[in-house]
């Protein structure tokens, strides 16, 4: 079914209205004021990027997700918990106890991870 003429050019407007949303959301989450020309926001973000750079080779660095980024936080973060695992009763050898160290390097995390999910009967919840 074909749209007419006047239909495309509201979506149009409900786009440029939810651009218009994201970019003030955007400048909100840096601090900046709304409303800055391309140019100014090109200076702003290569400020920005100068500064994260300075502090960066200071040693300080900011991390979004550092039990995931900081090879340091890995026994501090998530990658230090137990995987925990329930055991069922299916007449097979018995596996390991139902928690296991998780593995440090990022492979043997993928190896762990797929033997888990290909032991699985049922989508985990």
């Amino acid at each position: 079914m074909k749209r007419a003429p006047h239909a495309r050019v509201g979506l149009g407007g409900i786009l440029r209205q939810l651009h218009d949303e994201l970019d003030a959301a955007v400048a909100e989450a840096y601090g900046w004021p709304a409303g800055l020309s391309e140019g100014e926001i090109l200076e702003r973000l290569v400020r920005l990027n100068a500064e994260r750079t300075a502090e960066e080779s200071a040693g300080h660095i900011r991390w979004l997700r550092p039990e995931y980024q900081s090879p340091g936080a890995a026994k501090a973060g998530i990658q230090g918990k137990l995987l925990e695992v329930e055991e069922e009763n299916t007449g097979a050898a018995p596996a390991p106890a139902g928690k296991r160290p998780w593995p440090d390097s990022l492979a043997a995390q993928a190896a762990a991870l797929r033997d888990l999910l290909a032991g699985l009967e049922a989508p985990a919840g």
